[in-house]
């Protein structure tokens, strides 16, 4: 009997990645696991499609697949991995998916392989699910005073002493745990920007660099522009792009701790505007 997928399958249990030896037998290799969050997702669990994950868009393959990289790639609700592919999708996505014991999802993704990756029976994707939180948090704080004497200036002063209360309501916004977001960088056109923008005497920026399909990251040098995609053709030669990638306005680059993935945009995420403040600079938020 088929169920809707809705709370993670064993939350964080680690499970034995398996590979068969000469007489067909399967021996443990390595323990890989789900972790419960991965950035601002947590753990749907393993799990099939109904509809073998139309619902969902491909937007990379590559050998850097890991869960934290699918993670920085979808700006949607669900992310879902499976060997070295990452998909998206939004929120009418969850009512197809059918649940499957965490064991069969067992491939290590190839960008970090203590991670799984989907399983191999039929298809099976991890899946995550963006987390539901405030962005404002509500804080009441209340002071008591006990009045026992008045100043002279006051004409009516009561004889005995007297408590007021005063109550003040305090909204502040929750910002994400930076600690995450700061190995994030994503490229839309020729601009680029990281999701946590560093601040500090220890602050180091860094640039993308692309070349053909392949993309990397490297520290900036004294005069060099962060902000904007460098293009490398071989050699020295070398510049900034001055529009989309490869003329594909619905491409993106996506880094995640070191690791860069030209990708398909999610919806209008391309047209997204660049805001700096000075030397800080991030994407506008939706």
């Amino acid at each position: 009997m088929q169920m809707s997928l809705i709370l993670a399958l064993g939350l964080g249990k680690a499970v034995m990645a398996v590979h068969l030896v000469g007489n067909g037998t399967a021996t443990a290799k390595y323990p890989v696991s789900m972790p419960e969050t991965v950035g601002e997702f947590s753990l749907v669990g393993c799990a099939g499609d109904e509809a073998d994950f139309a619902h969902y868009k491909k937007v990379a393959k590559s050998e850097h697949m890991s869960l934290d990289l699918c993670a920085a790639s979808c700006p949607s609700k669900y992310f879902a991995t499976h060997k070295d592919e990452c998909y998206c999708a939004d929120d009418d996505a969850s009512s197809h998916l059918t649940q499957s014991p965490r064991e069969h999802c067992v491939l290590p993704c190839p960008g970090n392989d203590h991670h799984a990756c989907g399983g191999d029976r039929g298809k099976l994707c991890t899946v995550y699910s963006r987390k539901d939180k405030p962005k404002y948090e509500t804080k009441i704080e209340t002071h008591v005073h006990t009045v026992t004497a008045c100043p002279s200036t006051v004409v009516h002063c009561p004889s005995d002493p007297h408590v007021t209360t005063q109550t003040k309501t305090i909204t502040t916004e929750i910002c994400p745990d930076p600690e995450w977001h700061k190995k994030k960088i994503v490229c839309y056109g020729p601009h680029c920007a990281p999701e946590y923008p560093c601040k500090g005497d220890d602050c180091h920026k860094d640039r993308v660099v692309c070349r053909g399909d392949h993309c990397w990251i490297e520290p900036c040098r004294p005069g060099d522009d962060w902000s904007k995609l460098v293009i490398h053709k071989g050699g020295d030669d070398c510049d900034y792009a001055t529009g989309c990638l490869d003329g594909d306005c619905h491409k993106k680059v996506v880094c995640y701790d070191g690791k860069c993935v030209i990708e398909h945009c999610v919806g209008d995420e391309c047209s997204k505007n660049l805001i700096c403040d000075g030397a800080d600079c991030h994407y506008a938020r939706s």
